[in-house]
Order: structure tokens, then C-alpha cells, then sequence
């Protein structure tokens, strides 16, 4: 469902003993933010060469979904927040994830919510 529609949903995956927490969204939203990240910092060259960047990043975009696309083997998230087995985090907030749907070893609906300082 989410790989067709513009619909985001907060998950929170377990993967290999770690969590993943973030919004699921498609695979044709995924490789566009990840054309945008990728060539952002290119655009300070003005010449041209962003927009080359964005177009090689797209072009690794699967084709319309089904089933039997690559896009159906893998699981997207933005805003994604990654914590070990320790409960720390393994990187900063707000990065996208892709990983293997083959991976997960379990789910849960909504976003792994920050603790209160108890000071």
C-alpha cells in the first residue's frame, strides 16, 4: 500500500537486535529525497552539475512496482532514528533508511519516543 500512495506511516523495526524507528514511505519517495540529499551540496558549483547528480541518483529508481520489482525486496524510511541493543542511538535523527524486508525481524505501528531527562 505505502509503496504506491504518498501515505507515511511511523514504524519501528527490529532488525538484527536493533531498532529502527522512522516514517515508512514509498521507494519513488525515498530515491527522490535521496537524489535532493546527494545533490545538494553540488549546487554551489552552479554549473550544472547538481542536476546531473540528481538525475544519476533517480535513474537508480526501480520502474512501476510489482511484485517481482526490486522495489517490493527492500523497506523505506525517512527520519529514521537507529538504536543498539544498548538502547543508544547508532546515528543522528532525520536520515533515511533502506533496508531488506527479508531482514526485519518484527514490527510495531508508531515511533520509538525520547526519554525525559529525570534531572
Amino acid at each position: 500500500f505505502v509503496a504506491n500512495t504518498k501515505v507515511e506511516l511511523g514504524v519501528t523495526l527490529s532488525v538484527g537486535g536493533n531498532l529502527v524507528s522512522g516514517h515508512l514511505i514509498s521507494h519513488d519517495t525515498y530515491f527522490e529525497q535521496l537524489a535532493d540529499d546527494i545533490s545538494a551540496p553540488f549546487s554551489s558549483f552552479g554549473n550544472g552539475t547538481d542536476a546531473t547528480m540528481k538525475e544519476m541518483i533517480l535513474s537508480f529508481k526501480p520502474g512501476e512496482s510489482s511484485e517481482d520489482t526490486p522495489a517490493f525486496h527492500f523497506i523505506h524510511l525517512k527520519d529514521c532514528r537507529t538504536y543498539s541493543t544498548d538502547g543508544n542511538p547508532i546515528c543522528d535523527a532525520g536520515v533515511l533508511w533502506r533496508g531488506r524486508i527479508s531482514a526485519v525481524d518484527g514490527f510495531t505501528i508508531g515511533l520509538i519516543a525520547e526519554k525525559a531527562d529525570a534531572s
